[in-house]
């Protein structure tokens, strides 16, 4: 869920910023973006703590290397999607409309770099699975 929500993220960013920097909806319009993002964050941490259970698990299957690989992929990527959440938040504090308008940009440039760490931590997962093998330790013993 955090991979499919962090690809929306900056597309929805990006499309909201527009209108908004037109005066053509409502600031409130933001809370959508708010809200998603903080799904997003909220998924990510609970995958990470899915990780951290099924670690000991693929450890006998893969080498500690490459999972941790993962993990620090996966822990970069929450803590930017934190930051990034709170400056999203924090922009209904911003009062003028330029610097509003500002951070609009800035903030979807932020969910594309959020979205570019999510790729890399879902790459790093489909290679643990597939490349080195973690999904034996899920298969039933013969």
């Amino acid at each position: 869920m955090p991979l499919g929500l962090a690809v929306v993220l900056p597309l929805l960013a990006l499309g909201l910023a527009i209108p908004l920097w037109r005066e053509t909806l409502p600031k409130r319009v933001w809370l959508v973006v708010l809200l998603l993002s903080a799904l997003c964050l909220g998924s990510a941490m609970a995958a990470r703590q899915t990780g951290e259970t099924e670690e000991e698990r693929v450890e006998e299957w893969v080498s500690r290397r490459e999972i941790h690989k993962h993990e620090e992929a996966a822990d970069l990527f929450v803590r930017a999607l934190a930051i990034t959440t709170l400056a999203c938040a924090a922009v209904f504090l911003i009062k003028k409309p330029k610097p509003f308008k500002i951070s609009l940009l800035v903030l979807g440039l932020a969910y594309v770099g959020v979205l570019a760490l999510a790729l890399n931590v879902g790459q790093l997962g489909g290679e643990l699975v597939f490349r080195h093998n973690a999904g034996a330790a899920r298969a039933p013993s013969p």
